[in-house]
C-alpha cells in the first residue's frame, strides 16, 4: 500500500511493475522463478526485487527483462533457450540478473516465450533466444548469444504484440515504421499474412511517433500525428509533457482529420 506506480507490465498469470522511485516489484505465479523474487511461490502481492529501474518487460512464459537508469541491462527466470543470455540452456536466473557489462541500453522487448530484443543508444539492435517467426530476424535461427541482428543504426523506438504473437515493428530515427516477425491476421499492416524475415518498410504509414501493444499477436501504430512544432518532444518510454501548439495539426493520409491532444 501507499505506493505510486510509473510502469506496469501485466503478463501471463504475472504482473512486473515500476514505481515512480524507481524501485521493480513483481507478484502473481511464480512458475520457474518468473516474479525474479527467489521462490516459485506465487505471492498476491507486490515484492520489490530491485532498485533504479527505468523500464521492463515480460516474456508470454517465465522470463523479465529490465533496464536500469544506468544503462544496464537485467533478466529473470526460465533459462530455456538462452533467452536470458547467460550462455545456458537450463536452470533459472532466481533474481534479477545483470546481462553483459553494457551500459547503454535504452529499451527492452519480448516478442516471444524466452527471447528478447533490446536498443541501444547509438541505434543497434541486439538480440538472444528463441527465434519464433524470425521475430528475432537472423535468417529464423535462433540466438544462443547477445547479437546485433542488424545492421542499421538508426533504430530509435521497439514494440511487439501481445499474447506471444512474436510479430515485432520499429521506428527509426526518420520516423519510418518497419515490421518483421508473424501476421498470420494481417498484424503487421502490411497487406500480407506472410511472415517477414527482414525489417520491411510499412508503405501504409509515415510521420509514426509511437508503437502500442494490441490484443493477441497484433500491434497498434501510433501514427499520422501531424507537424511537431518548434520546441516539441516526443518521449519514448517516459512522461510526456504537454504539447504547446495552437496551430492546427497537419499532416496525415486519406480523409481523416486531426487535432493535437494530451493527458
Amino acid at each position: 500500500s501507499g505506493l505510486t506506480w510509473s510502469k506496469v507490465y501485466p503478463c501471463n498469470n504475472y504482473t512486473i511493475a515500476i514505481d515512480t522511485n524507481g524501485n521493480l516489484y513483481t507478484w502473481g505465479d511464480a512458475t520457474n522463478y518468473r516474479t525474479g523474487q527467489n521462490t516459485e511461490s506465487g505471492d498476491g502481492h507486490a515484492v520489490k526485487i530491485g532498485t533504479g529501474f527505468t523500464s521492463a518487460c515480460a516474456s508470454f512464459a517465465s522470463t523479465g527483462y529490465a533496464i536500469k537508469s544506468n544503462g544496464t541491462l537485467w533478466t529473470w527466470g526460465m533459462n530455456n533457450n538462452y533467452g536470458t543470455a547467460q550462455g545456458v540452456n537450463t536452470g533459472y536466473c532466481k533474481v534479477p540478473t545483470q546481462i553483459g557489462t553494457d551500459t547503454d541500453w535504452v529499451q527492452v522487448v519480448a516478442p516471444y516465450d524466452y527471447s528478447f530484443i533490446a536498443l541501444k543508444t547509438n541505434g543497434k539492435i541486439y538480440a538472444c533466444g528463441r527465434n519464433a517467426s524470425y521475430s528475432l530476424l537472423n535468417g529464423g535461427l535462433s540466438l544462443t548469444t547477445l547479437t546485433q541482428i542488424s545492421t542499421d543504426t538508426d533504430w530509435k523506438f521497439l514494440n511487439v504484440g501481445s499474447n506471444n504473437g512474436a510479430g515485432v515493428a520499429a521506428i527509426k530515427t526518420n520516423n519510418d515504421v518497419y515490421v518483421w516477425g508473424s501476421s498470420p491476421s494481417y498484424q503487421n499492416a502490411n497487406n500480407s499474412t506472410a511472415t517477414i524475415g527482414t525489417p520491411t518498410k510499412n508503405t501504409y504509414l509515415t510521420n509514426s511517433i509511437g508503437i502500442a501493444k494490441a490484443y493477441d499477436f497484433g500491434f497498434a501504430l501510433i501514427s499520422f500525428a501531424g507537424t511537431i512544432a518548434s520546441g516539441q518532444t516526443i518521449c519514448y518510454n517516459g512522461n510526456p509533457a504537454a504539447f504547446t501548439s495552437v496551430a492546427d495539426a497537419s499532416g496525415g493520409v486519406t480523409g481523416y482529420t486531426y487535432q493535437w491532444q494530451y493527458s
